[in-house]
């Protein structure tokens, strides 16, 4: 007979198991799942970007809200974190109280359906099959001047827009600016 306690632990187990394969499944069908930018990653990957305190700031998919928080801190600009998942929300955004960041918020929404009109600086860490529907997003939406930063995957239509391409730390990075 299995004691009630190993029962509990398994339960609890599979029933975070199933969350985290669940929200992997609709992050993935929203533009990408839930992978975290290593913080010594940031410095290069900003290096060149300078943002203005009067500025704003727009991470698409900011998981735990670290890019958001780090911009906030760096640049003293208006930092806006979109994610769909709950619980990352919630913790993004009691990094934000517990660090004091005014300027960082932090939206449960999708991205997809954000108005980033205002953004003069967007990131993303996105997979390849959405970084052309996310080019097309911000070709409407963008506004003239903005800088887009995608670690990982270029926006294959925009190589007229692509003014950086660069390796940090064995990672791609891939900078662009709307004309």
């Amino acid at each position: 007979m299995i004691e009630l306690g190993v029962l509990l632990i398994f339960l609890g187990v599979a029933a975070g198991v199933g969350t985290g394969v669940i929200f992997l499944i609709v992050g993935e069908m929203r533009g990408a799942p839930f992978v975290a930018t290593d913080k010594r990653l940031l410095e290069s990957m900003f290096a060149g970007i300078i943002l203005k305190p009067q500025d704003t700031f727009v991470d698409l998919g900011s998981g735990d809200g670290r890019i958001v928080l780090w911009a906030a801190k760096k640049f003293g600009c208006r930092s806006v974190g979109y994610e769909i998942h709950p619980w990352l929300v919630w913790w993004s955004r009691w990094k934000a109280r517990e660090n004091k960041l005014k300027k960082a918020e932090f939206k449960r929404e999708d991205f997809w359906k954000a108005d980033i009109s205002l953004a003069d600086c967007v990131f993303c860490y996105l997979v390849p099959r959405s970084m052309e529907r996310l080019g097309l997003k911000l070709e409407r939406e963008g506004k003239r001047g903005m800088t887009v930063i995608s670690r990982a995957f270029e926006i294959k239509r925009w190589k007229d827009k692509l003014i950086l391409r660069k390796e940090v730390m064995g990672k791609r990075v891939y900078v662009y600016t709307m004309p």
